[in-house]
């Protein structure tokens, strides 16, 4: 019985972890394929599972950014223009966009993010329900 609930978990950890990645994509907040890739399943407590992201993007995509202070320009220009480069877009004044997010947040004045990670393992519970009704069956 363990070795089922073992693969069980598995099975839905994986699960969990694709339709995260296909969530991420759905939602736009596919700029270098950084954060995608970044998805990943987590050691946890034997009843857990446990998916998500070490990115510092995946909680601004997940629950926006309030407006506010940015960061340290000399940090955050970096972290601009590769999002810029990645998006194919060309900015003449990349303060000018920063300013932007420190007046308006990030997903606008209400600072909502686009859940992506909330969405997938809301679509997920299905298939988890079924992975591990398969998983028990015959007990």
């Amino acid at each position: 019985m363990a070795q089922r609930a073992k693969t069980a978990r598995a099975e839905s950890a994986e699960l969990l972890k694709r339709n995260t990645q296909q969530s991420i994509r759905d939602v736009g907040a596919v700029a270098s394929q950084e954060l995608v890739n970044s998805v990943e399943k987590f050691d946890s407590r034997e009843d857990r599972v446990r998916v998500g992201s070490r990115k510092p993007q995946a909680d601004y995509v997940e629950n926006g950014r309030k407006p506010g202070k940015v960061p340290l320009w000399r940090e955050f220009k970096a972290r601009l223009e590769a999002w810029a480069a990645s998006k194919g877009l060309r900015f003449d004044n990349l303060y000018a966009v920063a300013q932007k997010l420190r007046k308006h947040g990030f997903y606008g004045q209400n600072s909502e993010g686009k859940k992506p990670f909330a969405k997938a393992a809301k679509a997920s519970e299905p298939g988890i329900v079924a992975i591990w009704r398969r998983a028990f069956r015959g007990l």
